[in-house]
């Protein structure tokens, strides 16, 4: 193994980048995250069980309404619940895997987790964009149906009419979008640390920025849906026990959506925070603290200092080894160890 001494008992990049990976998922921001997955993951089926038995129908589908019957609404429900559920049990998996592997200390593990839950985050993002694609053909068909009839079946659906949806999925789809390609990037960047070849950042602070973006827009929604809850833009002669349960049920996957994009937050600053560090570090930007002469002067540490001559040598910035600084920016390049 290539190695670079870079200060008395540091490690090199390698090392620390690799003992970074393990201590990311080791954190209760690791746990957080895959127990957020789970619950939504969860939440997520009990909606679409009582969307199809009930027939409630969600606006981001009113295309497919259109395009295969109102009558088919309960099996267009099913089947785009069932995949949307599907998507967080893969990365509930994928991050749970990866925290057991780090737990373990097993590194060909955590390369396997790590990949697996970066397949997870590609399917995602390809059911992601189609879901985008699919809102912004129900926008249209909204728009139409209203400008035809005010009154038309799909000119507004449980409370959204074709501008409120548009801004809803402008505003989602870039959010979701976003997330997942900076965390496939994150992962990638992962996998490479975890087989020792340092420190990827690149896109990383896009990631961070998007992760507390997501903070504060599912606040919002958090917000909104608690109002639409608890006052419902559309109300019919009866009482619809249906509307107020997967509105109850939108609001708790907005809420632990806020845990979830703050815990991805902590990871994504954690891992950004230690590469900055080590790669300070290597580059020879640390000194190591010198006492200064008055401390020496002091009759206890001058009679120390007499007596353990060598102690003083540690402290001085001149007996520490220089490094050259590895080749490469923070703007992603790989940072390698270079051979003695």
């Amino acid at each position: 193994m290539n190695n670079i001494n870079v200060a008395p008992g540091q490690e090199n990049l390698q090392d620390h980048a690799r003992s970074t990976v393990f201590q990311m998922f080791t954190r209760t921001s690791a746990k957080v995250v895959y127990i957020s997955l789970a619950i939504i993951s969860f939440v997520w089926i009990f909606r679409t069980v009582i969307a199809g038995f009930n027939k409630q129908t969600d606006a981001w589908l009113t295309c497919l309404y259109y395009g295969f019957g109102k009558n088919q609404a309960p099996v267009i429900d099913f089947i785009a619940g069932g995949v949307i559920s599907f998507c967080f049990l893969l990365l509930t998996i994928g991050f749970f895997s990866a925290s057991a592997a780090a737990a373990s200390e097993d590194q060909g593990a955590m390369i396997r987790s790590l990949k697996a839950l970066r397949g997870s985050l590609v399917i995602s993002l390809i059911v992601a964009v189609t879901a985008v694609f699919v809102s912004f053909c129900s926008v249209s068909v909204m728009y139409q149906s209203y400008r035809i009839d005010p009154e038309a079946l799909f000119a507004y659906i449980n409370g959204m009419d074709s501008n409120f949806l548009f801004a809803y999925t402008t505003v989602i789809g870039i959010l979701a979008i976003s997330v997942l390609a900076g965390m496939i990037v994150l992962t990638s960047s992962l996998i490479k640390s975890s087989q020792g070849s340092g420190y990827f950042t690149s896109a990383l602070s896009g990631t961070i920025f998007m992760c507390f973006a997501g903070i504060l827009i599912m606040f919002v929604l958090t917000v909104i849906f608690v109002s639409r809850l608890v006052m419902p833009p559309e109300i019919s002669r009866t009482i619809d026990l249906a509307y107020t349960g997967c509105s109850a049920l939108n609001t708790i996957i907005a809420a632990v959506s806020v845990v979830l994009f703050s815990a991805v937050f902590n990871l994504s600053d954690y891992y950004s925070k230690s590469a900055s560090f080590a790669i300070d570090l290597s580059s020879g930007r640390y000194i190591p603290y010198r006492a200064p002469m008055f401390f020496k002067n002091h009759p206890y540490n001058y009679q120390h200092l007499k007596a353990n001559p060598q102690h003083d040598s540690e402290l001085d910035p001149s007996s520490v080894q220089s490094v050259e600084p590895d080749i490469g920016s923070r703007s992603g390049k790989v940072y390698r160890n270079k051979k003695q």
